[in-house]
């Protein structure tokens, strides 16, 4: 079925704009006689899919790691302190052993 963007961004709940930039990303869509653009709903989804299939998914961090936002990587944490408890849940803090800035980490009790 060929919809109208306007319509496609409605029916699955996504506003227009984001709809818009995944076209302009490589979404197949095609336009007609008038330059009114049509998504085919199969094509789309299907676009959907693989671009997701396609993210590479990060590895889990160890117990004693941490990701630190300053260098952008899982680093290692001697000393966690400042254990803060949220329900069942807790966060924890500690330093970067690479760049000496603040690393934070959410945990289970």
């Amino acid at each position: 079925m060929q919809y109208k963007p306007s319509e496609l961004a409605d029916d699955i709940g996504l506003p227009v704009s984001t709809l818009r930039d995944w076209l302009a990303a490589g979404a197949p869509h095609s336009r007609d006689e008038h330059n009114h653009m049509w998504v085919n709903g199969i094509e789309f989804a299907a676009w959907v899919e693989a671009e997701r299939s396609t993210k590479p998914r990060g590895r889990r961090l160890a117990d004693n790691e941490g990701y630190c936002l300053r260098c952008r990587r899982p680093v290692a944490v001697d000393n966690w302190t400042n254990t803060v408890p949220f329900g069942k849940l807790v966060r924890r803090s500690g330093v970067c052993s690479h760049c000496g800035g603040t690393v934070n980490r959410g945990g289970v009790a």
